[in-house]
């Protein structure tokens, strides 16, 4: 095997897909839009030259509804709404049906973005996300985002009925 090979085979582990996305996350939490967009860029071309077999959505493999729910993540967090809600949507439809996490975690994404225009409608759909959840389902990361969400409405916003909702059924 030459030099060249075995540099293409490294780099196209899942390891590198993953830590470019986990890099793009990163530079969306400093705000930092151009660096993220290029690690995303870096992220799709590690994907695409993994194996088929390396291409799932286990501890393993690194697949296309990981790299969008990344992705999702961290346009939400640049506030860049349609990007956001374009990769949200392909998260969900990609999502493996008993994936509750990255499920819960998209739509409460999607719900903060919808948050920015109709706040009632975001809250009503992370409600919607937090309620068809168990209780143990509900603690941690989704909680957190939940909170995360609840965090960014104004004081007014944090008065009506739906936050309300939400936060009783985070808290329960």
């Amino acid at each position: 095997m030459d030099q060249g090979t075995g540099i293409l085979r490294l780099v196209s582990c899942v390891g590198a897909a993953l830590a470019a996305a986990l890099e793009m996350r990163a530079h969306a939490a400093r705000g930092d839009g151009d660096n993220a967009r290029a690690a995303l860029t870096e992220a799709e071309r590690f994907l695409d030259a993994l194996p088929e077999a390396d291409r799932t959505a286990s501890a393993f493999g690194y697949g296309e509804s990981q790299l969008r729910f990344h992705a999702g993540s961290a346009f939400t967090l640049l506030r860049d709404l349609p990007a956001a809600l374009e990769a949200t949507a392909r998260a969900l439809e990609l999502c493996a049906p008993g994936d509750y996490t990255d499920w819960a975690l998209s739509r409460l994404d999607r719900a903060q973005c919808l948050a920015w225009t109709d706040p009632d409608t975001g809250l009503g759909y992370a409600a919607e996300t937090i309620a068809a959840l168990t209780g143990p389902q509900r603690q941690g990361i989704i909680a957190n985002r939940a909170r995360r969400l609840l965090g960014a409405l104004s004081p007014a916003q944090l008065t009506s009925p739906l936050a309300r909702d939400l936060a009783d059924l985070v808290e329960t």
